[in-house]
């Protein structure tokens, strides 16, 4: 992306398709004109790059950052949306990439989307941090902490007298000598355990035990009951997802995780079972994969505009 700001009236272009979006689905005319319009030239192509990403970051981005606003446009006149949408896709790069990413560019390890990473700790504790996923390292005399900030983690603690936790903005998780896997949802926090225990605390609510073989979501006030843990949970760590009868949205979703761009999946195919070994981090194999196998057909505005639709 170049450091230059994007021409104003290139800017508002895309701030009207993003509103039209925001509307509703495209028809297919409207699809076709939207692509047309993006390879009209590399600062058209950018502008919706940087289009693209509002509408994906008014899912995940919280609210105290100011996605809130996006959320609001059919709150505001048109007029009034399009100016502050085009005032953010128009920026300079830097200023851009910098917005874009608060808070979590400063946490002290973090990946990118479909990036995956795996370090040693200072205690000898192995980390790996999933798709787009941010953290801090708190280790002191009396504890090893991390705070997990987005995304994903899997955690394999080594032998310390320090006891060993990772908070999320629910509560704590307190390994028991353990393998588990932390990870951030939108309300809540979900957390796997591969071997031995871990014990959840909500930030106001009674903690509990969740032993090796179990699952359990938890919010501020309570911990779900615990579930049975999938096969093969762990497989992102080698960069792979195993579904077994999964609906195909849920896994549209998940593939999602590591792509940039919107993924969508019309609602006549949402409901369709899925078994397979799917590669994460390359959607295109994935894709692939599900037109060969399932009643379906993707359909590509763009690389980074994908629908899954049903076979017509």
């Amino acid at each position: 992306m170049s450091e230059q700001a994007i021409d104003p009236r290139i800017a508002g272009e895309a701030a009207d398709w993003v509103i039209r979006l925001q509307s509703g689905p495209l028809d297919d005319d409207e699809q076709q004109a939207l692509e047309v319009w993006s390879r009209q030239s590399p600062a058209h192509a950018c502008a919706w790059e940087r289009a693209r990403q509002l509408l994906q970051m008014s899912e995940r981005v919280p609210s105290a950052l100011g996605h809130d606003a996006l959320q609001r446009l059919q709150g505001l006149g048109r007029r009034r949306a399009m100016q502050t949408l085009a005032l953010l896709i128009a920026a300079p790069a830097s200023g851009w990439l910098a917005w874009q990413r608060l808070p979590y560019w400063s946490a002290d390890l973090h990946t990118a989307r479909g990036e995956r990473r795996t370090l040693r700790l200072a205690d000898g504790s192995q980390l790996v941090l999933n798709t787009d996923s941010a953290v801090d390292v708190v280790f002191d005399a009396g504890q090893r902490l991390l705070r997990l900030r987005r995304g994903e983690i899997l955690v394999t603690t080594a032998s310390d007298p320090r006891r060993f936790v990772v908070e999320t903005a629910q509560g704590r998780v307190r390994a028991l000598g353990t393998r588990f896997s932390v990870r951030r949802l939108d309300q809540r926090s979900r957390v796997e355990v591969f071997e031995h225990a871990v014990e959840i605390t909500p930030h106001q609510g009674a903690a509990l035990r969740l032993e090796g073989g179990q699952q359990a979501a938890f919010g501020p006030l309570e911990v779900k009951a615990a579930e049975p843990l999938a096969d093969y949970a762990d497989a992102w760590e080698s960069g792979l997802f195993v579904a077994n009868e999964l609906r195909l949205d849920q896994l549209l979703e998940e593939l999602s995780r590591y792509r940039s761009g919107i993924l969508r999946v019309h609602p006549g195919v949402a409901a369709m079972r899925v078994s397979g070994t799917f590669p994460m981090g390359n959607d295109e194999r994935a894709l692939t994969l599900l037109e060969k196998t399932l009643p379906l057909r993707v359909s590509r505005i763009s690389r980074y505009w994908v629908s899954v639709q049903p076979l017509e």
